[in-house]
């Protein structure tokens, strides 16, 4: 029943929480403003008692923060301000147990890439074969995969780092009409939602028929209609955390179904 998220509306990046309908805007805890003082990347847990999120509060690099989702708490970083050349974008597996993030390359020791580690901070392991350029990683609902973003496109790989995939690949698919700088938003089973530099939405299916674009009305197995209701899916599933799985669902089989696409996502 609560969205959290950062605004600058008391200078500098720090933490508010709201209700759904936009009300009730609060501070999440009473960090004051310094220009090297920021709270970004607010992601909450599976279960609702905690959030993620990045945090610079002493002039080094962003670190991993966890915080009780009580408005106040502070919580602790599970990294080191200076551990990674900034740390981004953390967020919790399905059962909560696990934190992936994206860090820039500090050293050797430290390379950039997608990594994961424990709840508690324990256990930090960067993914097989990934670097800094793989952004903005989140778990399939199953854990078993990885989406993330990496040169303006949107790809997927195994959690261990192998099978990775380009699903737009815009090079070789001009006709899906994406306008470039994709964003990941949401993973569910089979489907991808995501944004362009314009601030589209969009709903990318894997059929049985193969890989379809929900907003690309050339497709055979997806008509103009379908991609108005994708379109109106994804922002809902980007805002709507209590009805996000099963918003995801429907648009999964918006090709064939889309009234029931448009009159869930509508509710």
């Amino acid at each position: 029943s609560k969205i959290a998220y950062q605004s600058n509306k008391e200078s500098g990046q720090m933490l508010f929480v709201m209700d759904v309908d936009g009300s009730n805007q609060t501070k999440f805890n009473d960090l004051s403003w310094g220009w090297w003082k920021t709270q970004d990347d607010p992601s909450w847990s599976p279960d609702g008692s905690h959030i993620a999120f990045t945090k610079n509060i002493d002039g080094g690099q962003q670190a991993v923060c966890v915080a009780s989702s009580v408005v106040g708490s502070w919580g602790s970083c599970r990294t080191s301000h200076n551990e990674f050349l900034d740390a981004d974008h953390a967020s919790f597996s399905p059962d909560g147990s696990k934190i992936i993030w994206h860090a820039d390359e500090k050293d050797a020791s430290r390379p950039g890439g997608i990594w994961t580690m424990d709840f508690n901070g324990q256990n930090k392991a960067l993914v097989s074969g990934s670097d800094q350029s793989d952004l903005h990683p989140v778990f399939s609902p199953d854990a078993n995969k990885i989406a993330f973003q990496r040169s303006s496109e949107i790809w997927v790989m195994d959690a261990d780092g192998s099978n990775r995939t380009n699903l737009t690949d815009q090079h070789q698919a001009p006709n899906t009409n994406l306008t470039g700088g994709l964003h990941l938003l949401r993973t569910h089973p089979d489907t991808y939602f995501y944004t362009d530099s314009h601030s589209h939405a969009y709903a990318y299916a894997n059929t049985n028929t193969g890989t379809s674009d929900c907003n690309a009305s050339t497709n055979s197995n997806t008509s103009t209609t379908a991609s108005a209701y994708c379109y109106t899916c994804a922002a809902n599933c980007n805002t709507c955390s209590s009805y996000c799985n099963t918003c995801a669902s429907d648009c999964n089989t918006c090709a064939s179904d889309c009234n029931t696409c448009a009159s869930d996502c509508n509710t």
